[in-house]
């Protein structure tokens, strides 16, 4: 907005430990990149607006001959877990806790 960036988003090459936590290690191999770092400024008027899946969106699109993993908050509340389903991501083995945060983690899978 006014050139100034409002929101952020990356495509990482990351570690695996996710697929381990989340019991399903045997199909890491698979997917080498993950959706990630995504941050919309914490004002009203931005929230709800789609920019986080439009940034998504376009970061996927730079991607799609690529499996890609995504992890965020398992909980309805977290706008992210929404946003990765109706971007075709599906939620893929156990969640687990998370070492930082200490909350439900969930391993979302986009298998192209």
């Amino acid at each position: 907005e006014n050139n100034l960036p409002i929101g952020i988003g990356a495509i990482k090459d990351v570690y695996k430990t996710p697929f381990d936590k989340a019991e399903i290690g045997k199909i890491k191999d698979k997917y080498d990149i993950e959706l990630g770092y995504i941050f919309i400024l914490d004002e009203k008027k931005y929230r709800g607006k789609g920019i986080a899946k439009s940034i998504c969106k376009a970061l996927l699109d730079k991607t799609r001959q690529r499996n890609i993993f995504a992890t965020t908050e398992e909980n309805d509340e977290n706008p992210m877990k929404w946003i990765l389903q109706r971007l075709g991501f599906i939620k893929t083995g156990k969640t687990y806790i998370g070492a930082k945060t200490k909350k439900n983690i969930g391993l979302y899978l986009l298998t192209n």
